[in-house]
Order: C-alpha cells, then structure tokens, then sequence
C-alpha cells in the first residue's frame, strides 16, 4: 500500500544533507510498522517525508500506486490520518466536535456534517471507546483519553494509513499498553495501516508486525522484532546487547 523507492531523505536548506539514502521500504494493509532508532536517527524527517509534508532528496513514495508529492492536499487528507506530537491543543473544543474534525476532507471547512458523516463519528467513537466522554471537553479528558481522541479524529478521515508521531510519550504503562492495543485492533477491524515512530522499545516488539529500525549512523534495517534480534540489529543501532526472547536488555 505504502512503498518508498529508492528514498533519500534529508535537510535541503540552507544546504542539502542526507540523513538516510536509497531506502527501499514497503508498508501492508493490516499492518502494524514501527519505526525505531536513537534520538537524531532521522525518525522525524523520514516520517514526513512519508507522509508528504517533506520533499525527499531523491526518489519517490507512493501510496497505491500514487505518487504522495503530486497528491493534493485534501486528496492527501482523505487518504491518511496523521497524529503528530506538535499537534495544537483545542481549549474550548468538545471530544465529539474534535472528532468530527476529521471529516473536514469530504465537508470543508464550513460544510456542516451529512447524516453519513455524523455516522462515521459515532462509528470511530464507538470504535476507539471514546463515546463514553464524547460530550466533555478535550482540556478535561486525561492524557490517555485525549490521545485516544485524536486517533479517532485521524481514523473518522476514513484513511488507508494512519501515522502516529511518538504517540505514547506521555502515557503511563497501562495507556500505553492500552493505545498500542487498540491501534493494532484498528488496523485489523479498519482494513487500514499503521505507520508509528516510537522510542518505546518494549511496545514495539510486543505490537509490531514489522520493524524499521535506523541505527543513527546513516543505516537502516527492516524485519520482524525476531529477525532483527537474531542479526543483531537491535545491538547494531543502540549500542547494547539485546535478548529479545527475555524481553529485556541485557
């Protein structure tokens, strides 16, 4: 569904440097990637790239068959749901009116919701378990609750691929755990995929279907958690000895 074709990706102002080259990346319907690797690694702008708010260096990315750069904007929008860690903070702003916010690529920004519109918001509501505070307002919800939300704005988009910026920062262990869950569910349920850029080593090898990992030196991996483990990637890119099968570093 998603492919990257001979990739480069990097900083073009003032001056042009690379930070990953000649990437050959592929990403299924029904699938869970995470993307890994230290701080500085690339994560971000590879991310963006992605997704087509960064022009690549070199090479092209497609999304079915289409090139993601030549999409327009709205075009873009009904096609993939992004949650960054940027995103702006809406004080006065209900969960049920967020959400519906995701459906800006079919109403514009004025058009008032249709009747199927409004049952796509009930759908992802129901969906991501968000129903239950759609009334309150988003300033009030936990931070567990608000990151669940702002899925369910990406997911009522009706996208072929939902991106997820460090999604579980600022999450204790259980709603990490929990969104982590309910993003694997989603992909399955939603015929969707997921794309997430994570420092979070453990939910990764639990939840991912498939691992892209970038060692920070310009190098890049793709594999199950398994295969990377045995190759010794995971000692490659972090600088430590690593035993997946125990579930910890060691």
């Amino acid at each position: 569904m998603l492919s990257a074709i001979d990739l480069t990706v990097g900083f073009t102002r003032p001056s042009q440097r690379a930070l990953l080259e000649n990437m050959n990346l592929s990403l299924e319907m029904g699938r869970v990637v995470c993307l890994l690797g230290p701080n500085g690694a690339g994560k971000t702008t590879l991310l963006r790239t992605l997704i087509g708010m960064h022009p690549p260096i070199h090479g092209r990315v497609q999304l079915n068959g289409d090139d993601i750069h030549r999409l327009s904007r709205r075009n873009l929008a009904r096609r993939i749901g992004v949650v960054l860690t940027d995103r702006v903070m809406p004080a006065m702003m209900t969960a049920y009116e967020l959400v519906s916010l995701g459906r800006q690529p079919y109403t514009g920004w004025l058009g008032a919701l249709s009747l199927r519109d409004q049952e796509i918001v009930e759908m992802v509501l129901e969906a991501t378990h968000t129903g239950m505070f759609a009334s309150r307002l988003v300033s009030e919800l936990s931070d567990g609750e608000r990151q669940r939300v702002f899925v369910a704005r990406a997911l009522a988009q009706q996208p072929d691929l939902l991106v997820l910026d460090e999604p579980t920062a600022f999450l204790d262990l259980p709603h990490r755990v929990e969104l982590m869950t309910l993003l694997r569910q989603l992909t399955r349920e939603q015929h969707c995929a997921a794309l997430i850029s994570t420092h979070d080593l453990d939910l990764a090898l639990r939840f991912a279907d498939e691992i892209w990992l970038l060692d920070g030196r310009g190098g890049f991996a793709t594999g199950t958690p398994a295969a990377l483990s045995e190759n010794g990637a995971f000692t490659r890119a972090f600088g430590i000895a690593f035993d997946l099968y125990q579930h910890h570093t060691i």
